[in-house]
């Protein structure tokens, strides 16, 4: 803990007590017979009556409350699950997208156009270059599922690479500082 902190958290405590309401003294007539004694509150010990309020609630603002957390590992196999599913899902947008796609440009006729623009500039050849034949629908989706797969097992490997990386660096540098504020 360097000195900064130290004093930090040794002002803290000393605002904490102060902050604490007195313990009232019994009545003068209390615990003067044997065995009918009160015994003093320790200070870990919570005094009675009711809670101390914050000092901001008294004002009628409300102060954010800050919390300082440090990532300081992160667990490789966690890496692997959180990043082999994520990936998943996006595979399975990617997918569903494409395909969405194709069927948005059938549709709307553009492969036809293009067949027609291709027929056209080709000319009455004996070997006609058929479109559907490479841009198919099954051709399309089938190169989109295999780029999906590609992508699932890329990712999980750079995203569990990474995290064994960062364990490395945390451990030199110390990790991550985070400040968390509670509005």
């Amino acid at each position: 803990m360097t000195p900064a902190h130290r004093a930090s958290s040794t002002s803290r405590r000393r605002r904490l007590t102060a902050a604490q309401p007195a313990t009232p003294s019994p009545p003068a007539d209390v615990g003067t017979e044997p065995g009918n004694t009160i015994p003093e509150p320790t200070p870990h010990q919570a005094t009675p009556g009711p809670a101390p309020q914050p000092q901001a609630a008294a004002t009628g603002t409300r102060r954010a409350r800050r919390a300082r957390l440090t990532a300081a590992r992160i667990n490789p196999w966690s890496a692997l699950k959180t990043s082999f599913l994520l990936s998943v899902g996006w595979g399975l947008a990617e997918v569903g997208l494409t395909a969405a796609l194709w069927l948005a440009l059938s549709a709307a006729g553009i492969f036809s156009t293009v067949q027609a623009a291709i027929d056209q500039t080709l000319g009455s050849t004996s070997s006609k270059l058929n479109l559907m034949h490479y841009v198919g629908f099954s051709q399309v989706l089938s190169l989109s599922i295999v780029i999906a797969v590609a992508t699932v097992v890329l990712v999980t490997a750079i995203a569990t690479a990474a995290a064994g990386l960062y364990n490395l660096t945390a451990s030199l540098v110390g990790g991550l500082n985070l400040t968390l504020v509670d509005d």
